[in-house]
Formats: C-alpha cells, sequence, structure tokens
C-alpha cells in the first residue's frame, strides 16, 4: 500500500522550507516518563512516581498525605474500589466533580490539595541518590546540538525542572524562568506544577490554609487567573503574598479540561509548534484531547518517535496522534505507523543509546 501525496510548492521552496525549520525538537512527556525515570540509582519505592490509575492507591507514603485532607480521604474508598473494578480514574473524578449535591461536591475541591502534596512529596524523596533519566535526556539533547526544544509536560512533579537546573543553572522562581531569555529551550507544564498557586478570590482574603478556606467557600473554589510559584508544595506556603493560594494543577478528569499554566506560555508553545518538524514523545498514552488539538498545529511531521513502556503501547499512542498530526501525508513517504513507536520505556530508551540514535536522526 502506497499514499501519494501533493505537496503543492516546488523542490526549492521544499529545501529552503526544510532548511529554515530544521533542528527543532518538541518533546512531550507524560506521566510514564516520570514513573520509568531512573535504573540504578538509589530510591525509595514508596514514593515511585504514580500513574494516573494510582494516584489514591493504597501505599503508607500515599495515605499519611492523605489523612491530612479529610474530604479526599472520604473519597478513597469510593476511587479504589471503582478503579479495582475497570473503571478509568478520570471518569471516577469527572462524576465526583461534577455532583450537583455542594455537599458532596465539597469533597472534590481536596483532591487538588492532596494531588499537589502528593507528587511534592514524590520529587522530593523518591531519589535518594543519583540522576534520573531527565538528567540524560536534557543533556544529550544539548549535547546532539538542537538549535531549539520546546518540553511540553503533563506532569506536576519537579523532576525536568531539577534536571535543566543542573545542566542549565536555571533557577524556577517566576513563571517567566520558564521561558528563559538567551537559551535554546523552554519549558511548558500545560497541567500546572506542585509548586504553583492561584489566589482564591470567592472568599474572604484572610483565610490562611486549607481548612479555612473550605469551610468558608459555599461554591466551587474561583481562582485568578495570575500565577505564582510558590516556595513549596506544603499547607505553609499557601498562604503568601497576603492570600491563599490554591493548587495550579489540573486534576486528571475525562474529556477536554482545558491547561493550568500561564497565558504566556501557551503563546510561546503554539507559535513554536507552528515551525516544529521532529517530535519526541514520552510516557503520553495520546488520551489528551487538549494536547492532541495543541499538537495538530505543526505543519510538518520530519521525525517522530513515540515511547510508551511497550510496542503495544507506543502504537496506541501513535494511532492516536496520527489523526490531529496526520503523519503519513506530512512526511509526504509512506511509512507504517509501527515505525514510529519505541518497544520499550524511558529508561530503556535512554540506556540503549536509542536517544542518541533518534537525535543523531533530526532534519
Amino acid at each position: 500500500m502506497t499514499h501519494s501525496v501533493s505537496v503543492g510548492f516546488s523542490a526549492a521552496h521544499s529545501f529552503l522550507y526544510c532548511v529554515i525549520m530544521s533542528k527543532r525538537l518538541c518533546v512531550v512527556l507524560g506521566a510514564g516518563s516520570s514513573y520509568d525515570c531512573i535504573s540504578d540509582v538509589e530510591f525509595e519505592p514508596n514514593f515511585r512516581p504514580p500513574l494516573a490509575a494510582q494516584l489514591f492507591e493504597n501505599r503508607s507514603s500515599f495515605n499519611a498525605i492523605l489523612r491530612k485532607y479529610p474530604g479526599a480521604e472520604a473519597l478513597s474508598d469510593l476511587i479504589r474500589a471503582r478503579v479495582k473494578n475497570g473503571d478509568n480514574l478520570e471518569t471516577v473524578l469527572r462524576q465526583i466533580a461534577s455532583e450537583e449535591n455542594v455537599v458532596l461536591r465539597k469533597q472534590f475541591w481536596e483532591v487538588p490539595l492532596y494531588l499537589q502534596e502528593l507528587l511534592g512529596e514524590v520529587s522530593d524523596h523518591y531519589v535518594r541518590a543519583g540522576a534520573t533519566k531527565f538528567h540524560t535526556l536534557v543533556r544529550g539533547i544539548e549535547a546532539a546540538g538542537v538549535q531549539e526544544v520546546g518540553y511540553l509536560t503533563l506532569n506536576y512533579d519537579l523532576f525536568l525542572e531539577r534536571a535543566l537546573t543542573t545542566i542549565y543553572g536555571t533557577v524556577f522562581n517566576h513563571p517567566s524562568a520558564y521561558l528563559p531569555d538567551g537559551l535554546r529551550w523552554f519549558l511548558v507544564k500545560l497541567h500546572g506544577s506542585v509548586n504553583w498557586g492561584r489566589r482564591v478570590v470567592n472568599v474572604d482574603s484572610r483565610i490562611r490554609s486549607a481548612g479555612e478556606l473550605l469551610t468558608g467557600l459555599k461554591a466551587d473554589p474561583v481562582l485568578d487567573s495570575t500565577f505564582e510559584v510558590l516556595g513549596g508544595y506544603q499547607e505553609s506556603v499557601r498562604y503568601d503574598r497576603e492570600a491563599f493560594h490554591y493548587p495550579a494543577l489540573a486534576v486528571p478528569v475525562e474529556g477536554k479540561t482545558g491547561f493550568v499554566c500561564p497565558q504566556e506560555h501557551l503563546a510561546r508553545t503554539r507559535e513554536f509548534l507552528a515551525s516544529c518538524t521532529n517530535f519526541l514523545v514520552i510516557g503520553f498514552g495520546g488520551l489528551d484531547k487538549d494536547l492532541l488539538d495543541l499538537l495538530g498545529l505543526a505543519p510538518v511531521v520530519h521525525s517522530l518517535l513515540v515511547v510508551c513502556g511497550n510496542a503495544e503501547a507506543s502504537l496506541a499512542t501513535v494511532k492516536r496522534l496520527s489523526e490531529p498530526m496526520r503523519l503519513g501525508p506530512k512526511v509526504g513517504v509512506y511509512r507504517p505507523l509501527e515505525s514510529y513507536g519505541y518497544p520499550g520505556g524511558f529508561s530503556h530508551f535512554i540506556d540503549s543509546g536509542a536517544l542518541a540514535r533518534f537525535l543523531g536522526s533530526l532534519t
């Protein structure tokens, strides 16, 4: 089977177009990248980064955090039972968040508080000593001479920031730090971060704790549009700049939920994708409809590799990407979808030398 493609411009124009857009790389990171981000390091297994279905998993380390948020803890039995019975966590949380009874829906308001602290603790305690695969990923991309790289992550955790800080010295203390001037990379956390917050505007500004917040709220939290980078993820940093800051992160619910990041970050992402030709997707299952729409802005796909744990999972993601990114026609030469998938996970991808080979093939 072959595909014929009409490119619509001359060979000379095509060559010039490729030269202008060469060596730009978009790296998309999902929960699977953090889940499989180490191999030969000292680590704490109770703080292994969870996949979406594991966010309420019955671990002693998770339960210690859950006990701080009675509303979220009260939901844990329902969530665990339904996930055990085969329901997607995203579906369960969507139904809880849509509960008409405000007394019951109020429990959901504690879920972002729980997730903020949980993924913050995971960021701090999973790796006891040693580097993650994020360090090697960033170093490899820098060594490959990529002209510009956009890191787009759906993860709340801080593993990627710490790799970028180690290699470039960047201090992520303000939203502008994620779009650094004079460097060849930028980072956009599309679903927010454990150390980001937004001021709650529909409560008394004197509220200083999560408990006071939940007591004072009579309806869903209404948040200011301004993002603040907090000094951490614990309760002690949520009250800052004379206001209580609710976690700025997107709870994983089914369907289109929108992004939770500064507008200037999204503008930079759209601008970059409009001229990006190369894509590396790690640990993203292709189920986030908002991100799929965003990736559909790419006009041409020269290189794509999907790393999702095994060949079957990688191919499933490739198929989900194939519609918004229209892989075959944009590449211009027919390739079977299997050729875009990697048969292993993030750590194997790095350790096997496949990252270096992929980067060496970029045009």
